[in-house]
This record gives structure tokens, sequence and C-alpha cells, in this order.
């Protein structure tokens, strides 16, 4: 069985199957600035109450991914 073939059989969604099945179908174009950024969701969630996982690290730009982890220390 391939990676990806595990990875969905376990329920993990690759990005463009969630923006299909819930960023497109769940919300009004208005809002998909607030449903596409996961920081600005992040923020919804958080005055909301809704429980969340603690951020490690973000990134704005491809070229900062090799300073992640010394970001998340």
């Amino acid at each position: 069985m391939s990676v990806l073939q595990t990875l969905r059989r376990e329920g993990v969604l690759g990005i463009n199957c969630r923006n299909i099945e819930y960023t497109l179908r769940c919300n009004r174009r208005r809002f998909y600035p607030r449903v596409d950024d996961k920081l600005a969701t992040k923020r919804l969630c958080q005055a909301a109450n809704i429980p969340i996982p603690q951020l490690l690290a973000a990134a704005d730009h491809h070229f900062e991914l090799r300073q992640l982890p010394s970001r998340s220390e």
C-alpha cells in the first residue's frame, strides 16, 4: 500500500481535496480569505474558544522553510 493510500485511509486530506470538499462547498465566496488562511482561521477559532493545536512555527514564503526548526525551539 502506498503512503498516499495509507494517509487517505487514515483520514488525512490533501490540500486540493480540502479545498474542494470543505472550503469551496461550505463557505460563501466572501469568506474564502478567512477559511483559506490557516493563521486567520486559527485566530477565529481562538476568539470563539474552539480548541486548536499549538502553533509551532509559521512561514510566509517558501524560502523561509529552512528556518522553521530554529523558530520552533
